[in-house]
């Protein structure tokens, strides 16, 4: 009996030491929190020292040590991996959780990478516990959540890790703003980014100094076109942490938003001469130095970052398109060198496609160009691959195929794109595509680009072609309202087999 009382007493410090890490974590202290949890010494439960070393290594990766922070947590599945070997406890499931979140927010294609490692922990965890008092469905939530929003949300744009994460809300109430956090971002990279304001907002009532919350406030309030609010934000998210360049390179871009170039140059200073320096603030600097025509200081600042992380593939990628118009050969063996390190970014043969359009190897660039098209990719890069076809034909005289693609590209676009409809209405009202070939590229587009029909009658000389787009446009209109319809109707609808001339009736 005075065993376990002894054990409970041992237990409850325990917690009480967990709650207290947690507490300097979620209170922006930070660096007290890594001094607290160095004080301790190996627990002899070890979920208990899972739940301090987590801790810790969110707080390296808050302070800006990406690579030690990430390396800590990664020593932690492997200590797991030889201490349960298959076995997933909720802390488990919960360290996994936030690392998959940090891989993410550093670098997007090594969290797709790392992606279905997420969702195996995940499903073992639930595989294992389901049956159990211990068994958190939450967590569970949280993490398909985390791992579908990775999966689908820069391929397809589906809602359905929004509706898991808001799920995984309603049922948790201990790790409540940590999912607030990560809602309210999958929100805005959703495009809706009102939503990502209000509950980030319900966050910061809640916890202001929650980590990350004021630096997304800022990025939020910046898309909104919200700027006084979102420098508030940004001044406050530096105060908090003047050491993370992450921070720092996202006020420097809010500047560069604001065409305030000396405040953004500033900032991005400031990030570079934090230590230890990253590749990426070697890459901001460098991008906003060319901008400002100084391209040997810039290509300097890409060649350090490649020295400090030579599987950064972003720094070879600016190098190469400051040199394509000078030097083809080598800005295609830099890109290559990309290809090679990310096999799978279709983005690098778009790259290599517009080297070519530079240099006027059309034919040449349409090859890459195609064959950027045969890998998943991003949304916002298709519109940009079928925009280059399209510039290609044009300028090969290949009209059809150049309206065809530019209609494709606007089709990518969650808004009107003005370039785009200005090169559409040019391919138009040029002498070299026919009435015939018109009418069949509009007859044969669907989706999004419809809506821009009634721009073109705006802007077209051609009556014929003015009624073309409006008759075009009426037909969009009607079928949305059919298809609204039915979808309003559908559940009193019900199919009477039994009469030949097969009706369907209003139930």
């Amino acid at each position: 009996m005075k065993e376990q009382i002894l054990q409970l007493n041992t237990m409850t410090k325990e917690k009480q030491l967990i709650v207290k890490i947690r507490n300097l974590y979620t209170s922006y202290k930070l660096e007290e929190c890594i001094q607290e949890i160095s004080k301790q010494t190996q627990q002899e439960d070890f979920e208990y020292d899972q739940h301090l070393q987590l801790y810790k290594g969110l707080s390296l990766l808050e302070l800006g040590f990406f690579k030690d922070g990430l390396s800590h947590l990664e020593s932690q599945f492997q200590q797991a991996q030889e201490k349960k070997g298959q076995k997933v406890e909720t802390i488990d499931l919960i360290t996994r959780i936030f690392y998959q979140i940090q891989v993410y927010y550093i670098d997007e294609y090594k969290a797709d990478c790392k992606n279905q490692q997420l969702k195996d922990v995940c499903e073992l965890y639930k595989k294992q516990n389901e049956n159990s008092d211990l068994y958190r469905n939450s967590f569970y939530m949280f993490g398909i959540g985390v791992y579908q929003f990775i999966k689908d949300h820069y391929f397809s744009k589906q809602i359905e890790c929004l509706q898991i994460l808001e799920q995984a809300l309603e049922q948790e109430e201990e790790y409540k703003q940590d999912i607030m956090i990560f809602l309210g971002w999958a929100y805005h990279i959703m495009e809706k980014t009102q939503k990502a304001e209000i509950i980030t907002k319900e966050l910061y009532d809640i916890n202001p100094y929650y980590p990350s919350v004021t630096n997304n406030l800022g990025i939020y309030s910046r898309a909104l076109k919200k700027n006084e609010l979102a420098q508030k934000y940004y001044e406050e998210a530096e105060k908090l942490c003047p050491q993370n360049s992450c921070i720092l390179e996202n006020i420097g871009y809010f500047y560069q938003y604001t065409n305030d170039k000396q405040n953004a140059l500033i900032y991005y200073e400031k990030a570079y001469n934090i230590k230890p320096r990253t590749a990426r603030s070697c890459l901001c600097l460098g991008k906003i130095l060319c901008q400002k025509d100084l391209d040997e200081e810039g290509i300097e600042k890409f060649k350090e970052g490649i020295e400090i992380d030579p599987e950064y593939p972003d720094n070879y990628e600016n190098i190469a398109l400051q040199i394509a118009s000078k030097d083809q050969e080598e800005a295609t063996r830099l890109i290559q060198k990309c290809i090679s390190l990310r096999p799978n970014e279709g983005y690098y043969y778009l790259c290599l496609g517009n080297i070519q359009m530079m240099n006027e190897e059309l034919e040449s660039a349409l090859e890459y160009l195609n064959k950027s098209l045969t890998f998943q990719n991003r949304n916002y890069f298709y519109r940009e691959v079928y925009f280059c076809i399209s510039i290609c034909y044009f300028y090969l005289e290949e009209c059809e195929e150049a309206l065809k693609n530019i209609f494709l590209a606007e089709n990518e676009c969650v808004k009107s794109n003005q370039q785009h409809f200005d090169f559409a209405v040019q391919i138009i009202e040029s002498d070299q595509i026919s009435y015939k070939q018109i009418i069949k590229q509009v007859t044969n587009i669907y989706g999004p680009i419809q809506d821009t029909f009634f721009k073109y009658t705006t802007d077209l000389s051609d009556k014929n072609l003015i009624n073309l787009f409006l008759y075009r446009l009426e037909v969009y209109r009607v079928t949305l309202q059919i298809l609204a319809q039915q979808n309003n109707i559908q559940q009193y609808l019900i199919y009477r087999s039994h009469l030949s001339h097969q009706d369907l009736y209003i139930n």
